[in-house]
């Protein structure tokens, strides 16, 4: 026998409320556009603010290495958990700050987003400068 998972509208809110209940950072996500400038007919690259204070909630794992005889390289990812792609649907190459716990960093997307009906998971990396 088949089993079949019936995601309804009202189960979806449920999950995504307790899971919001849960973000416990704000950030705000930057974009660079090209500007024309009308007096010197120029192009210039812009900073905008796309979102702002955007509930959301960052979680990191270490990747320790397992020959424990050498100095440990850990590796570190940053995931951040934000409403759907629908409501925040953050560019490639976007500067995404994010205050969490007191503590205020910068990072930009590595991967591609998780989509979900709940939430997007967005792997992160430091910011580093525009590219």
């Amino acid at each position: 026998m088949e089993h079949k998972k019936i995601l309804t509208k009202q189960l979806v809110r449920q999950v995504r409320e307790a899971a919001e209940q849960l973000y416990d950072g704000l950030c705000t996500v930057e974009v660079r556009t090209s500007h024309k400038d009308p007096k010197t007919k120029k192009n210039r690259m812009v900073t905008n603010k796309l979102y702002e204070n955007i509930p959301c909630r960052l979680s990191h794992d270490s990747n320790q290495p397992g020959d424990t005889r050498v100095l440990p390289n850990a590796d570190q990812t940053i995931k951040l958990f934000i409403a759907p792609k629908e409501e925040v649907d953050i560019p490639a190459n976007s500067k995404i700050t994010v205050t969490q716990d007191g503590v205020t960093e910068a990072y930009t997307c590595s991967s591609v987003p998780n989509n979900f009906p709940t939430h997007q998971e967005i792997e992160l990396v430091k910011w580093e400068k525009w590219a």
